[in-house]
């Protein structure tokens, strides 16, 4: 007896899962990984039960792009039977070659050892179409966000600009937020408040350590940079709600820099949660903003990634990231369709009449480029749109990667002085 479509869905989880670290075109010929699983919980039709952790052991054995791995994980299931889910394959950045087997004891489960498991071993696939499952963006988001954080530390840029810090935090309708404070050197001028990017799922407020601080010494303003919570942990729209409410909060009398003008801004994710607030201060009639900073931000999550127009295939944004990040933090797609959530999507942008001023930044050849530059069009006949900066020869997330320094001041320098005039006039 054989049922390939419960037997794939038991190996899809490992299949992502083992697919999601390697970057196999740029890691050298034998270097070696072990992955741990930590487990959860399976749902399939006809099996559940719990998935025990184990782990997924990976080499590169050429350095063409070919990455070999075995990975496995057991599934105990409801009625303590447990199953050994094993997958051997090459992964390239074309998609994935598969060759996996369930093995299970005699009984009740003994029929998927025989399972057929489409597809053939020697067929290549793209990844994306399992990455939208939401159990496996899930565990793939999970296991992204982990490893971000035990890795994470800003750029070491600006070292002759100091950090006047503080911790805060910032009550929202979701719990407390995380957020620092960043000072200026002498009274600041106005406040900006800035949200990280990382796709929704991964990376914290430190990543833009060196944004804040910059924006704090020459733009003269307060930064408050918030830690909103992630996906899947919390879903659409909680992230765009405690941006919102960190606003209000900002804006409140009872503050000690009360009367100051606001803004606010982000990197790419965060970029998308200012446009989001924006929207939601309009809507909802306030807190005033003097200026929203929307830098590389996806605003449309309704067209897949994939089918976004890039230069190659060395671009930051890869579709199954697209996949994962998109499905992670609304599963539902049809809530894509959301303006909060693709406010360039479709008739989404058609009346912005009243929305906050915008300084729209894109990069060249970012892959989520096209829909900021629709959405700039939409500010501009809204007569919201202050200036649409397109810098040229760099990728989504230049700032926080590899971009070079004096183009990152260059735009950091930029975005100061659109800051510094928002909050004086």
């Amino acid at each position: 007896m054989t049922h390939p479509e419960l037997a794939m869905e038991l190996v899809a989880k490992l299949e992502v899962l083992i697919a999601e670290p390697i970057d196999a075109g740029a890691t050298p010929a034998g270097h070696r990984r072990v992955i741990p699983i930590t487990g959860g919980t399976f749902t399939g039709p006809r099996v559940t039960g719990e998935v025990l952790g184990v782990g997924a052991d990976w080499s590169v054995v050429r350095g063409d792009g070919v990455a070999v791995v075995t990975a496995q994980y057991l599934i105990r299931t409801d009625d303590g039977v447990v199953l050994t889910v094993t997958n051997t394959g090459a992964f390239t950045r074309q998609g994935i070659v598969t060759s996996p087997r369930i093995e299970a004891p005699e009984g009740p489960y003994s029929w998927l050892n025989d399972a057929v498991l489409p597809p053939d071993p020697h067929e290549v696939r793209s990844p994306v179409s399992i990455l939208s499952k939401p159990f496996v963006a899930d565990t793939v988001a999970r296991l992204m966000a982990a490893g971000a954080a035990r890795v994470q530390k800003p750029r070491p840029l600006f070292p002759e600009i100091p950090g006047r810090t503080g911790e805060l935090a910032i009550p929202t309708r979701h719990g407390p937020m995380p957020a620092t404070r960043y000072r200026p050197p002498g009274k600041a001028k106005g406040v900006y408040l800035n949200a990280h990017g990382g796709g929704f799922v991964v990376g914290g407020a430190i990543a833009d350590d060196p944004l804040c601080r910059y924006l704090a010494e020459h733009a003269e303003v307060l930064v408050v940079n918030v830690d909103y919570a992630l996906a899947p942990h919390k879903r659409f729209p909680a992230p765009c709600e405690q941006v919102y409410d960190a606003l209000r909060w900002a804006a409140s009398p009872d503050r000690e820099w009360a009367g100051a003008r606001l803004c606010v801004g982000g990197q790419s994710a965060g970029g998308s949660l200012a446009a989001a607030a924006s929207r939601l201060a309009l809507r909802d009639g306030g807190p005033e903003i003097a200026l929203q900073v929307l830098h590389y931000p996806p605003l449309d999550l309704v067209t897949p990634a994939a089918d976004k127009p890039a230069r190659d295939d060395r671009v930051v944004i890869r579709p199954w990231m697209g996949e994962v990040f998109n499905t992670a933090y609304i599963p539902d797609v049809a809530r894509r369709t959301d303006p909060l959530a693709s406010p360039a999507w479709g008739t989404n942008a058609d009346d912005l009449s009243g929305i906050a001023p915008a300084l729209v930044i894109t990069c060249e050849h970012d892959r989520l480029r096209a829909e900021a530059v629709t959405y700039a069009g939409k500010l501009e006949k809204a007569g919201a749109l202050v200036e649409h900066y397109d810098i040229r020869g760099v990728d989504h997330g230049y700032d926080l990667l590899d971009g070079e320094p004096e183009v990152v001041r260059g735009v950091y320098e930029f975005l100061a002085r659109h800051v510094e005039r928002a909050v004086t006039a």
